[in-house]
């Protein structure tokens, strides 16, 4: 005579996925890049993690970032660009609203965070062992403007292009999370360029996280509709 199977768990103390299997992972986020959003708060901080030289840049052209022949996201360094954007956070958001010339060119530069990753673009380790965060920045490639014509150059020179990317399943999981958290602000910003109630250019601050509409333009009130 048989005995009866028994169905209980081995595991006196069994964890979710013994019971349920491996949980599904969100392609597109969890990646290495911490946001630590009070760095947008502090101008000071800003301006310096953004002209670092160990800072990287993943430039876009129409939202499409810079790969490499082999399909990886391609980063390039603050010297690569720094000729047609300048230092975009020189001045706190008092300061640009202050002096905002909606004719004058405004890249499109957003702080993403910093990456904590162990290996790769994001961390190194100087000398001393003491390990150095990088910040990680994007920078939408303008139609027209200086930032062009660097960007351009820079893809030349590294035999690297602005390849239609959409959805690409073939990107790891880290680099994902790092494209899909730049374009969807880039494409916020380029959505949000003028201001939905008066009209007005809109100037984007705190490192791409906020928009605002200026009252006047080099200091000079607009005649626009209240916002």
């Amino acid at each position: 005579m048989s005995t009866p199977r028994s169905h209980a768990n081995p595991n006196p103390n069994p964890r979710l996925s013994d019971i349920f299997g491996q949980g599904h992972s969100a392609y597109f986020s969890n990646g290495p890049v911490t946001r630590l959003s009070s760095i947008r708060l502090n101008k000071q901080l800003l301006d310096k993690a953004s002209t670092h030289p160990s800072a990287r840049y993943l430039t876009f052209e129409e939202l499409n970032p810079l790969r490499d022949p082999q399909g990886k996201l391609a980063f390039v360094s603050y010297d690569d660009v720094a000729n047609g954007m300048g230092r975009p956070y020189a001045h706190d958001e008092k300061a640009q609203i202050a002096a905002f010339d909606p004719d004058e060119h405004h890249p499109n530069v957003i702080f993403l965070g910093m990456c904590l990753e162990a290996g790769g673009n994001c961390r190194r380790e100087g000398p001393t062992g003491r390990v150095h965060r990088r910040a990680v920045l994007c920078a939408g490639r303008d139609v027209v403007g200086a930032l062009r014509r660097v960007q351009a150059a820079v893809a030349a020179a590294i035999h690297d292009t602005h390849a239609p990317t959409r959805i690409d399943l073939t990107l790891d999981h880290a680099r994902a999370a790092i494209y899909s958290h730049a374009r969807a602000l880039l494409d916020w910003n380029t959505r949000n360029r003028y201001c939905s109630s008066c009209g007005g250019r809109t100037l984007s601050t705190l490192g791409g996280a906020k928009v605002v509409c200026p009252p006047a333009d080099c200091g000079v009130g607009r005649t626009l509709p209240p916002c």
